[in-house]
């Protein structure tokens, strides 16, 4: 290993951080197993003749020690030469071994390290949803522990990539728009040294010798008629996010791994906003429900999104009922992700409807996968249709979902 052109490499990786040193090793350990039982499949290894070859040589050592005990020094010389000639043998199967595996371990050494780095990403992307506790020795346990999940769940792998792309655009997004309602309106002026929000008629002073010598004193005693904006915040008194997933037979393969991937994403942002998040899955009916508050540890979200299962057909009318019977708190977001359509009762529509109203609650559906918005329409606040899942289409339609 060490004489491998790229060892070099891998020890610049793993420098200094004791899990991705062990979790190479464990790699490397691993992928070297599966090379020598390969070779003893095809047979250029006798793993048999090779433990036979081990248990004589632990016989033969037992014999010459007693040989040795009882004084027969010609006894133990030929006991000694005939494990020797073990020996030889043995070793000249490990040389064969040895030069079967060689090649192959620049390669093996790559890939040690390039699942370490995958690895590594995946695990940042769900710290996200985890606690920010720090990574000092004491939290190695819990590393490892969501490393093996990382890497006996292929499902959470997948589902980690399609967190991060969402999460980056997401965040893209909401800088965008905090830049853009920085200065919305002007409600009046106010005095200050602030050259960008000057009134164009103390800018004009600037403009002649005596003109400059007063606008550079206005602007040492901060006395420049300066305009006020204020920003319009949808963002205030906000109530709980909750979200209605659609958990049906149809959810199924890309479309809930998208949904799960949507519901990590606004329980991390609904954490880092302190706001509390509901998830209720749906089908003919309102199945499991969860509740996650600020407090909450991050892995409680992981386990949750990896359990729940799909079955059933879809009902609205359930989630618009459960809606109003639930008692949310006031000004809140519902976010409603199906595939689905189906019809609800006009009664049921204008109690939703008054319930939003006399709450401040919004209500927005997202329909992926081609399905018609209209049944959405007639009782939601926003209707979003994505049919290719796409993660801008998906970030720019929780921008306005979520204020």
């Amino acid at each position: 290993l060490s004489n491998a052109p790229n060892w070099l490499d891998i020890l610049e990786h793993t420098n200094g951080n004791q899990f991705t040193s062990g979790n190479c090793a464990i790699s490397i350990l691993n992928q070297i197993s599966d090379e020598i039982e390969e070779m003893i499949e095809d047979g250029t290894l006798d793993a048999a003749a090779m433990n036979q070859m081990s248990a004589q040589l632990e016989k033969l050592r037992q014999k010459m020690a007693d040989a040795l005990r009882d004084g027969d020094t010609q006894k133990a010389t030929d006991l000694r030469s005939e494990a020797k000639k073990i020996a030889e043998k043995m070793n000249e199967m490990m040389q064969n071994v040895h030069q079967n595996i060689s090649p192959k371990v620049q390669e093996i050494i790559e890939s040690a390290q390039k699942e370490s780095e995958q690895l590594e990403s995946e695990m940042s992307t769900l710290a996200g949803v985890m606690d920010g506790e720090g990574s000092h020795a004491g939290k190695l346990a819990e590393k490892r522990q969501l490393a093996n999940k990382l890497r006996n769940n292929r499902k959470l792998r997948t589902l980690c990539q399609k967190l991060g792309a969402l999460r980056q655009a997401w965040s893209q997004r909401k800088r965008a728009k905090k830049s853009k309602a920085s200065y919305e309106s002007i409600v009046g002026a106010e005095f200050t040294n602030n050259i960008l929000k000057a009134f164009p008629t103390e800018l004009a002073l600037a403009s002649s010798d005596a003109g400059r010598k007063l606008f550079a004193l206005k602007f040492s005693q901060r006395t420049l008629l300066t305009k006020s904006y204020d920003a319009k915040r949808t963002d205030l008194d906000r109530g709980p996010i909750c979200m209605y997933i659609d958990s049906s037979g149809s959810m199924t393969g890309e479309r809930e791994l998208w949904a799960k991937a949507v519901a990590l994403a606004v329980i991390e942002q609904a954490r880092l906003d302190r706001r509390e998040v509901q998830i209720h899955l749906f089908d003919n009916r309102i199945g499991l429900s969860k509740t996650f508050k600020p407090s909450d540890k991050g892995d409680k979200a992981i386990d949750f999104v990896l359990s729940w299962h799909l079955s059933g057909g879809t009902s609205f009318e359930s989630v618009l009922r459960h809606a109003v019977s639930a008692k949310i708190d006031k000004a809140a977001d519902i976010l409603m992700i199906t595939d689905g359509y189906s019809s609800t009762n006009q009664t049921t529509r204008n109690q939703f409807k008054l319930f939003c109203e006399s709450t401040g609650t919004q209500m927005t559906s997202i329909v992926i996968g081609g399905g018609s918005t209209d049944s959405c329409e007639s009782f939601s606040d926003s209707c979003f249709a994505i049919s290719d899942l796409s993660v801008d289409a998906t970030a720019d339609s929780l921008m306005k979902a979520i204020r």
